[in-house]
């Protein structure tokens, strides 16, 4: 049974994974926010599950963009 969800994301520079979004405690939360993004910038994200084993296989990269918002 899963008990939760980690989201890794990516600096937006291609560098290293860290968690973005950690719900190991809550499994029924199936959406995260991702603050202190860069506007006009990609990243990569990873997502994985947890249980009381440990965590799951981590998902393919999910490349993403941020915009700019007008005024």
């Amino acid at each position: 049974m899963i008990t939760g969800y980690k989201v890794l994301i990516d600096d937006g520079l291609d560098g290293p994974f860290k968690i973005g979004y950690d719900g190991s405690a809550n499994p029924s939360k199936l959406f995260a926010v991702v603050s202190g993004l860069i506007f006009r910038s990609t990243y990569k994200l990873k997502v994985f599950a947890i249980n009381k084993a440990g965590a799951g296989a981590e998902s393919e990269i999910l490349t993403c963009y941020t915009v700019t918002i007008p005024d």
